[in-house]
């Protein structure tokens, strides 16, 4: 038959063996906010050492012998000083899960620094009661007893973080959801309560049950969340890849419409008579511009730099070869050892030399530079064309560039910016990012 003592133990022992297990499934998560995850890990490991050490506590209660002197001072030593680190550990994932950047509200400033005082407060506080006897102390036969005149501080300072907790959740309560409001003042309810109740009547651990209790919800809901945010994180991501397969094909299409189609294949039937060689250069020529650009469509990720640079010169010799004499093109690549997404730099050099060139019937050039300005990759399309007023830009801007600009950003971290001078006219500029992720 168990007593009340056994059963007060196992529940103890219970709770220990909870959090170790909700700590291991924290630790193998990794979708968690990086700061917020550490945090709750440290929390569940801290609660877990405290449940071990109060059952120990209670088990060796009035052990004799020299075992049970030291197991029953440094377990009740434990249980004490991680109250207090608990305080600290509670009030720093509140802060995780109340702001994202640095507070600058001198009030709120203020709230925080006091319940990290009030958690160092607590620790040096237990320390000194090693030697004071200020909260406790022990008989001869190894039994606990409380300091009734100074007992109280150790219940009245977690208490005082735990208001002051309580105020900046209350104050800031539209940034969380209610469920994470719930379980976050469920830390503060249920051991304010029992602490309460410890000051009146005293035989069982009822505030680091409670504590207990609390960190199971806290550790469910942070689950949840977490799943919640799996689950957003995959439907973005399809999303995503949806738009920019959409938009691959879009840039694709573009490239091989069916007017310029006819018009190459009609340029190449011109020089089949009168010269069959460079007839046969440019029908191999654009054969393989259109091979590139089915295998572009296909591409999911980067492709070399170089390999788009060899899409560009074929486009544009196959332009040369339609409009003699009016497209000059060159190139200054300095620095072509990284990757792109495909499309992104032919469709500009494409534009320069259309609605620069072509359409207002002037002769200019077209010229592609790349170069590395630390951290970043430049590639730029200038041309001396037409050019036109910014606003024209702003108000209507190509569906081919807003493709690229997508592309450049969700597949490369990169930026697109145009600049444009009427009769001057334009320049394109791609910035990489060196050592950009994907998230």
């Amino acid at each position: 038959m168990f007593d009340r003592q056994s059963i007060h133990v196992a529940l103890l022992l219970w709770g220990c063996i909870f959090c170790l297990i909700a700590a291991v499934c924290i630790f193998m998560s990794k979708n968690f906010e990086k700061r917020k995850r550490e945090v709750l890990l440290h929390m569940l490991l801290s609660c877990a050492i405290l449940m071990l050490s109060d059952s120990v506590a209670w088990a060796y209660r009035g052990e004799p012998g020299k075992a049970g002197y030291y197991i029953v001072r440094i377990s009740n030593f434990l249980v004490f000083l991680l109250s207090d680190v608990m305080l600290g550990l509670y009030h720093a994932y509140v802060c995780c899960s109340l702001f994202d950047a640095p507070v600058k509200d001198k009030k709120t400033n203020c709230k925080i620094r006091i319940v990290y005082f009030l958690s160092v407060l607590g620790i040096v506080l237990v320390v000194l009661t090693q030697f004071t006897g200020l909260y406790y102390s022990f008989d001869s036969q190894n039994i606990y007893h409380r300091n009734n005149t100074w007992y109280f501080l150790s219940v009245l300072i977690p208490m005082l973080g735990m208001l002051v907790d309580c105020s900046l959740i209350v104050q800031y309560r539209r940034y969380i959801t209610k469920r994470v409001m719930v379980a976050l003042l469920s830390y503060i309810v249920l051991p304010f309560a029992a602490a309460i109740i410890l000051l009146f009547y005293y035989g069982i651990s009822l505030t680091n049950i409670a504590i207990n209790i609390s960190m199971i919800e806290i550790f469910v809901e942070a689950m949840i969340e977490q799943g919640q945010k799996v689950a957003e994180q995959e439907r973005m991501l399809a999303k995503q890849t949806k738009e920019l397969t959409e938009s691959r094909i879009s840039s694709m299409k573009s490239q091989i419409q069916t007017h310029f189609i006819f018009n190459v294949l009609g340029s190449i039937s011109g020089y089949c008579k009168i010269n069959p060689q460079k007839a046969d250069e440019q029908l191999a020529r654009f054969s393989r511009y259109l091979r590139r650009n089915m295998r572009f469509m296909e591409e999911q990720g980067l492709i070399d730099f170089e390999e788009e640079v060899r899409q560009v010169e074929d486009y544009v010799a196959l332009e040369q070869m339609r409009f003699e004499n009016m497209i000059e093109y060159g190139e200054n690549l300095e620095y072509t050892d990284f990757q792109i997404p495909p499309l992104t730099v032919q469709p500009l050099v494409e534009n320069a030399i259309k609605h620069g060139l072509v359409e207002h019937d002037r002769t200019g050039s077209v010229c592609l530079f790349s170069r590395r300005e630390d951290d970043y990759i430049i590639i730029e399309v200038v041309d001396d064309g037409y050019g036109f007023e910014m606003e024209e830009l702003e108000k209507d801007e190509s569906i081919g560039i807003r493709n690229v600009r997508y592309r450049l950003e969700h597949l490369a971290g990169a930026t697109l910016k145009i600049e444009s001078t009427p009769e001057e006219g334009s320049k394109a500029t791609i910035s990489i990012p060196v050592h950009w992720r994907k998230a």
